[in-house]
């Protein structure tokens, strides 16, 4: 049902390819690479696309039109294509004027908000993990390491992100 375009992004778990839809849609299906390691990336997969459609209809989470495993064992999350990302726009050298600061801190919280209340923790809030749209619009995506059950103390045990954009407190030296 899909035409690959070509590559428009690599991560630590998967390669990310534009796509047409048989109705001419322009998507992002992003590929997760197969491995030795198959048990765990099948279980971040998984876990990706239950926690992502559990969070979706927020106009400020990235949208999954679908998701499956091919023949080739390839797993695929079929999503909304974005322009770019929050990082490509900072390597870029793009400079934001206070409202924009503003209006993406505003998006990107009540996306936070939203998965909160639906009891999921992302925990991979990165640049590269927020996505540009048209019109100035910013999404949270990439669910893969997000969680739905923390218990007493883990969040405060948890690690996990860029370092730059940890809070000072969990800087170790």
């Amino acid at each position: 049902n899909y035409t690959l375009q070509g590559k428009v992004n690599e991560g630590g778990f998967g390669e990310v390819y534009l796509a047409i839809r048989d109705d001419n849609l322009e998507v992002a299906a992003k590929f997760i690479k197969p491995g030795p390691s198959f048990p765990a990336v099948w279980n971040s997969w998984v876990n990706e696309c239950q926690l992502s459609l559990k969070c979706l209809h927020h106009p400020h989470i990235v949208q999954i039109h679908e998701y499956f495993r091919t023949n080739q064992n390839h797993l695929v999350i079929i999503m909304e294509r974005a322009q770019d990302s929050l990082s490509d726009q900072l390597e870029k050298g793009y400079r934001f004027s206070v409202e924009a600061v503003c209006g993406l801190g505003t998006q990107i919280l009540s996306a936070l908000e939203h998965i909160h209340l639906q009891n999921v923790i992302h925990k991979d809030v990165t640049p590269n993990n927020i996505l540009t749209f048209q019109g100035g619009i910013y999404k949270l995506s990439d669910f893969g390491i997000a969680k739905s059950t923390l218990y007493t103390g883990e969040l405060e045990r948890t690690l996990i992100g860029w370092r730059p954009s940890r809070p000072p407190e969990f800087l170790i030296p």
